[in-house]
């Protein structure tokens, strides 16, 4: 009889799925909040720019440049940061893949890790999607930012703050 891993599995496959599909959710939750908080960051600081923004536009800078060069600061700041990130990531990952994660006396983390330590690792491909994602996810949120801060008048902007 022929079976998926699955149902050849029974209860641990089941398992197995179910920590996956837990681990998605809260990954898609965690990208979701990211998302916000990126967005406001962004409109809290375009807002504060909205006089230069303002006079920018009033020395001849079309909506379309102002756009543009919200997203450029957005896609630069992003890309640096996260591979900041990524970097202290895999220093992490690195010192715990040489030592381990010692699962100490529980029989459920002995379970989880097969062993009596996990060691990390880490792929360069996962690496470069997490850094792209982070790119797209701050370009994604910076968007409505960029186009409000664009779409405000050379007139309205410049007198704000007086």
């Amino acid at each position: 009889k022929v079976l998926n891993w699955l149902d050849a599995s029974g209860t641990l496959g089941q398992f197995t799925f179910a920590m996956k599909v837990i681990l998605y959710i809260f990954i898609a939750v965690i990208f979701i909040v990211a998302v916000f908080i990126i967005m406001n960051s962004m409109l809290m600081a375009t807002m504060e720019r909205t006089k230069e923004i303002g006079t920018m536009r009033a020395m001849g800078a079309q909506r379309n440049y102002v756009l543009k060069l919200i997203l450029a600061e957005t896609s630069m700041l992003s890309s640096i940061f996260g591979m900041l990130g990524i970097f202290i990531g895999l220093v992490i990952v690195i010192f715990f893949h040489y030592f381990g994660i010692p699962a100490g006396t529980s029989q459920v983390f002995l379970f989880l890790f097969s062993g009596p330590r996990l060691y990390l690792s880490v792929e360069f491909a996962y690496v470069l999607a997490v850094l792209a994602l982070i790119v797209f996810v701050s370009l994604v949120a910076s968007y409505y930012p960029a186009r409000k801060a664009a779409s405000v008048s050379p007139i309205t902007a410049m007198h704000k703050g007086e």
